[in-house]
């Protein structure tokens, strides 16, 4: 039985691809130190493209959202290393998945959304002006026996204007069966309308720890790592879209092979402030782009930014494509692309009509290898990413939206222009279709087909 189960798990490691050394294996098991904790959805969410775009934007364009005076450091604790598996809620048309943490001694609990594009931690808090915050849990500093202020005056702006502003303070972290002692975080006392419509209470920064907003804190993943508090210095993500029921999980600690559908490819990480790896080309259906760039891995964003130049490129395959300027649009951005809503028809059609008008191409060469701008014809539906010399597709369905309004039979595109040229963004679009692994400990992103829920 011994000897089986050691053949078993040499299989299973021969398995995993890493084009940068060996992947660190961890196999998840269901033990007591991993805890699943319920969510609820919000069927009343609306997407809105436009607003997506430029919420898109400003993130990308606007690196030093915080200002802080404070350096802290943080008392190591004696716990036992443990993973932690959070459940998490799709809101919506896919545009944001949700997980619950809690903060503060009794647990105050907070709907959070998890992002690997940003490095701190904020929450709505009882000193928020009714108005803007109303709907949404606020964290109580009296209610908590753990709380430390630290009287440091704490600022977000944006480029359009809006804000949030409070303070910073402590007290302990709670990520599924994982505590955090003395996690810096901010308490926004002011925010402006958006965060009104907005269903989370806060956000949660996945991102690495030199791209931390709030000068000299750690972030939550780095507090877990720093405190031996977790099995391995990395976490995965798993999304579930909303058409399978919605939801997925962050594993903290490890990755669950049961979720990977075939071989993991880890790529080196191309930045040293946060989660960006090569891209080294894009295919829309058969049609190369030629293309390079750095792509962020954002699961805060729910659109695919790309550079204008690239983007631009991308949309010369699909017939049809043009740009709507934003409505609202305060910023100098060009607009917002759209696409027909039968884009997926014209690109099948348009291959089809190569196809007919130079029939003899493909018997010149029958035996020759495929390349991915040759894939047979019901593969293309796709668009694919090249990172790492592997191919990651996702349908092209995925990046038709909602509906414009104002033009009949247009919808708005999940790929849109606005990121500066040195990295663009990858969002959940993207990320729904595969299973990743950001390794803070080796710096590098590991990316995997998933299995269907």
């Amino acid at each position: 039985m011994k000897f089986k189960l050691i053949a078993l798990l040499l299989s299973v490691i021969l398995l995993i691809h890493d084009i940068n050394g060996s992947p660190t294996i961890y196999n998840e098991d269901n033990n007591d130190t991993t805890i699943r904790i319920p969510l609820r959805i919000n069927p009343f969410y609306k997407r809105n493209t436009p607003i997506e775009h430029l919420q898109a934007i400003k993130k990308r364009n606007n690196n030093n959202f915080y200002e802080n005076k404070s350096r802290e450091k943080s008392n190591k604790q004696n716990k036992k290393k443990k993973s932690a598996r959070l459940p998490i809620n799709a809101v919506g048309n896919d545009n944001q998945w949700t997980g619950d943490v809690h903060i503060g001694t009794p647990p105050q609990k907070f709907t959070l959304e998890f992002d690997t594009g940003s490095s701190d931690l904020w929450v709505a808090s009882v000193f928020c002006e009714k108005v803007m915050c109303n709907g949404h849990n606020l964290f109580d500093p009296h209610k908590s026996s753990t709380y430390h202020e630290l009287k440091t005056d704490w600022d977000m702006g944006y480029m359009d204007g809006s804000n949030v502003t409070g303070f910073l303070a402590k007290d302990i972290l709670r990520v599924g069966s994982i505590e955090i002692h003395n996690q810096t975080f901010a308490l926004a006392t002011n925010q402006t309308t958006e965060f009104q419509k907005d269903v989370v209470d806060g956000v949660i920064g996945l991102g690495l720890g030199t791209n931390t907003r709030i000068k000299g804190t750690k972030t939550p993943l780095d507090n877990m790592i720093d405190k031996g508090l977790i099995k391995e210095s990395l976490f995965s993500v798993y999304l579930v879209e909303g058409k399978n029921g919605g939801g997925g999980e962050y594993l903290f600690g490890g990755y669950d092979k049961s979720k990977i559908k075939d071989d993991i490819t880890f790529v080196s990480l191309s930045s040293t402030q946060e989660w960006a790896i090569p891209l080294t080309n894009i295919y829309v259906g058969s049609n190369s782009i030629d293309i390079t760039g750095n792509v962020l891995i954002d699961t805060g964003t729910s659109v695919i930014l790309l550079g204008s130049k690239a983007a631009k490129q991308v949309f010369q395959q699909i017939p049809g494509s043009k740009i709507v300027k934003l409505k609202g649009n305060t910023m100098d951005v060009e607009g917002s692309w759209v696409v027909p809503c039968n884009t997926t028809e014209n690109i099948l059609s348009q291959k089809r009509q190569k196809h007919q008008s130079n029939p003899k191409q493909e018997q010149q060469n029958p035996n020759s290898q495929q390349k991915p701008e040759e894939k047979q014809p019901q593969q293309q539906e796709q668009i694919t990413f090249i990172m790492g010399n592997r191919e990651f597709v996702i349908p092209t369905g995925d990046i038709i939206l909602e509906k414009v309004e104002e033009i009949p039979h247009y919808c708005y595109a999940g790929i849109q222009a606005g990121a500066p040229d040195d990295v663009w963004i990858l969002g959940s679009i993207f990320i729904k279709h595969h299973y990743l692994i950001f390794d803070q400990g080796q710096k590098r992103i590991g990316i995997a087909n998933r299995k269907n829920p």
